[in-house]
């Protein structure tokens, strides 16, 4: 926007000296020298420069790294972990600080994609090539739309039409080059595959293209892609035998694709200096076939989701900030459609063909940055109406089920910078009037409180203290309450889910210019995340699971980053996760121990090295600890994905670059386990490394990308 805003202010000064007229003096004629008038777009004052709050931004359309999905792009932040379903583009739900994926909003370009019926985001549906920017806040921060979430929030942008005339395309082709042998029990029972099967391009086919132009006082940016890929990578299965070593072989994952179309279109107008109205869509549509859990594969199990936004944000500053605040109107739709297949029963407990649909239409009006004596203030009103309707297609199925949420915020906050803004105190407190309805009558009102407060001490230039805590609440979602008609049964008289979030981190970074081109940062935060009446499905018959509030789950941990980087040279980010999930639900077998899905120790690690148009990065991820069931009984095997890329841009091909990625080099798809005979004899076994519920992990994959921007 500021570069908009510059260009438009440049544009102005060239046109005052292009159509300056000749004067006339006495009836004569004399020339000027040529005026130059420079104008500059007003800025608002500096802020504090301190937060409050854990935060993370990639820059996603500038980055020089090909980010194949979402997925990825999160999962390079700290304490943030993607539990996918498969391969790339498969369903997926985030995990922050260890909290269940209905904890995180995600909003895209203001628009929240957390729908009422489920209360969490299936990232798979967000297409990467739309967008520009991803920040992750974590802990509890308000960012509208409902009650503070206790996750954070992952605030997404999507691209932004630039000065000039500017295009793109992009080609990424993906391959599983192993597929599986006939020996059993060990390695050997993998082989390359044959040429005809690797033209298949089973990990990967994508393409996108986009066009901006943006002149005088409009802009307009389109993009659009199409994604797709067979999903059938190898895989370890031990039959369902676990002592039983001679039927252990590799499979090939089927009934595992997906096809997905995307697509963007953003209009930028600027009437004035400080003014910006912007109308954003965006649509992706997609398909995928479900595999199944484990040793069940399914053959006739599909999922169907398609997602409309359109948002339209309105900015307006203003050149006196002490009298007047920055204002932000916005208003926004989202249409979801989610079409779950099951007719066989061979994920649900029951035959399913179910059709879900929802819609949620919304404004905020917000003003902020207004600084009487320092302080800088800020508020918020934001109305969110939200309609679901699900219906089961099977013959005699249960009759349709509806429901609507209405949901009134309001939001405060101050920032009070103190000893000339070494010092910042934060508060903020926000407030939701939420009321539900169910189509046959019954109505339930809540009201939801969310303080929160913050410290920031910056006592030099190179290092940064801060802490913050919040009250977080988490309502029930439409199917927890009202279930779908099937599988899961609903619970009316479910509570929300609340407790205290709270984080304190030191950010300490190498002093500008001391070490000439060299940098370095660091960060450590410990954070604490007490969730009190959490929501879970609990198996209640041989078909059906209910959802139920258990009493209690604690989440621990602390964070270590460091990057560091030679200016046109290197760079290198290390980042380690640790983390202490313990169920406090009170109900045995379950309490004390540790809450499934969730690795105890998370590292991270990225080192890169380029020049002349040529860059190699190394990736590795490593994960261990932890368990998938509730129990902790099945661990969650060790697991070390390292990831190479070789990058190369010419020189004497101005926008020309291409990319080769190979990813899990390793091959990380069985682990060894020890096991005792019933004998007392010690033997080893293979098993198969999965994420979750048993969804097998890909094995090693080569993806080739060729763009082209300009």
């Amino acid at each position: 926007m500021e570069t908009a805003l510059h260009r438009l202010a440049a544009m102005t000064a060239l046109a005052a000296v292009l159509c300056a007229a000749p004067a006339r003096a006495g009836g004569g004629e004399a020339e000027l020298e040529p005026v130059t008038v420079t104008a500059a777009a007003p800025e608002p004052p500096a802020a504090p420069g301190l937060t409050t709050v854990q935060s993370d931004t990639i820059d996603v359309e500038e980055s020089e790294t090909t980010w194949l999905t979402l997925e990825d792009v999160l999962e390079s932040m700290p304490s943030v972990r993607v539990r996918s379903f498969g391969a790339p583009g498969s369903p997926s739900f985030l995990s922050v600080r260890g909290t269940d994926a209905t904890h995180t909003l995600v909003v895209l370009d203001g628009v929240p994609l957390n729908d009422a019926a489920t209360g969490f985001v299936d990232l798979s549906t967000v297409p990467v090539s739309a967008l520009g920017s991803v920040t992750v806040i974590r802990g509890g921060h308000a960012s509208g739309a409902g009650p503070t979430h206790p996750g954070g929030v992952v605030l997404l942008k999507s691209r932004e039409p630039a000065p000039g005339l500017h295009g793109g395309a992009s080609l990424t082709l993906g391959l599983y080059p192993l597929g599986p042998g006939t020996a059993a029990g060990d390695d050997a029972g993998l082989k390359l595959r044959p040429a005809r099967e690797l033209l298949a391009f089973g990990a990967q086919r994508r393409i996108s293209l986009w066009q901006s132009w943006f002149g005088g006082s409009f802009g307009i940016l389109a993009a659009g892609g199409y994604d797709s890929s067979a999903g059938d990578f190898a895989y370890f299965s031990d039959n369902g035998t676990v002592y039983d070593l001679t039927d252990d072989h590799f499979l090939t994952r089927t009934n595992n694709g997906h096809e997905t179309l995307s697509a963007l279109l953003k209009l930028t107008w600027i009437p004035d200096m400080m003014s910006q109205l912007t109308l954003s869509t965006v649509l992706s549509s997609m398909q995928d076939g479900l595999p199944g859990i484990d040793v069940l594969p399914t053959t006739g199990s599909m999922l169907s989701r398609s997602r409309l936004n359109v948002a339209l944000a309105l900015r307006r500053w203003s050149e006196d900030l002490l009298g007047v605040p920055a204002i932000e109107a916005d208003a926004f739709l989202r249409l979801t459609s989610l079409e779950f297949v099951d007719p066989m029963a061979e994920i649900a407990f029951s035959s399913t063909d179910a059709l879900s649909r929802d819609m949620l239409a919304g404004a905020r009006l917000s003003a902020h940055d207004l600084r009487p004596g320092g302080v800088v203030l800020g508020g918020s009103i934001e109305l969110t109406w939200e309609g679901w309707r699900s219906v089961s297609r099977l013959e005699g199925g249960l009759p349709p089920l509806e429901a609507q949420r209405l949901d009134l915020g309001l939001a405060a906050d101050l920032s009070v910078p103190l000893l000339g803004s070494l010092v910042v105190m934060e508060a903020s407190m926000s407030a939701d009037i939420i009321h539900d309805r169910l189509e046959e009558g019954s109505t339930e009102t809540r009201f939801y409180p969310s303080p929160r407060a913050g410290l920031a001490v910056s006592p030099a230039d190179w290092l940064l203290i801060t802490a913050s805590a919040a009250y977080a609440h988490r309502p029930p979602a439409f199917m927890e309450l009202y279930g779908n008609g099937g599988t899961f049964h609903g619970n009316p008289d479910l509570g929300p889910e609340h407790g205290v979030t709270a984080d304190a981190g030191l950010d300490a970074a190498l002093p500008e210019g001391i070490a000439g081109d060299f940098t370095l940062s660091c960060r450590a935060a410990v954070f604490m995340s007490y969730t009190i009446d959490l929501i879970v499905f609990i198996q209640n018959s041989q078909k059906t699971m209910v959802a139920t509030n258990v009493d209690e789950a604690l989440m621990r941990g602390l964070e270590l980053t460091a990057r560091a980087g030679w200016t046109g040279w290197a760079s290198a980010e290390l980042g380690y996760t640790l983390l202490d999930p313990v169920d406090r639900s009170g109900i045995e077998p379950y309490d004390g121990l540790m809450m499934p899905n969730r690795p105890r120790h998370d590292v991270f690690l990225e080192a890169s090295v380029g020049h002349w148009g040529v860059e190699i990065s190394y990736l590795m991820d490593n994960i261990s600890g932890g368990f998938v069931d509730r129990i902790n009984l099945d661990a969650i095997s060790t697991r070390t994905i390292h990831t190479l890329k070789v990058g190369w841009a010419p020189t004497f091909a101005q926008g020309l670059s291409l990319e080769l990625t190979w990813w899990n080099m390793g091959n990380a798809i069985v682990d060894g386990s020890d096991l005792v005979s019933s004998t007392g004899e010690s033997y080893s076994r293979l098993r198969a490394v999965t994420d979750v519920d048993g969804y097998p992990l890909p094995g090693t994959a080569l993806f080739l990308t060729l763009a082209l921007r300009g």
